[in-house]
């Protein structure tokens, strides 16, 4: 299924919606001293 919106190539959030598409168990951000970490695949809903 092809996603309805795109985003435009020169855009930040372009970047980030193609890091989550191919590195999905990356960490996307964490908060270590609340013992938190969020990769791209828990933030991001599937496509």
């Amino acid at each position: 299924m092809k996603e309805s919106f795109q985003f435009n190539p020169d855009t930040i959030a372009y970047l980030l919606n193609k890091r989550a598409k191919t590195c999905p168990s990356d960490i996307a951000y964490c908060f270590p001293e609340l013992h938190q970490y969020y990769s791209w695949g828990t933030i991001m809903p599937p496509c």
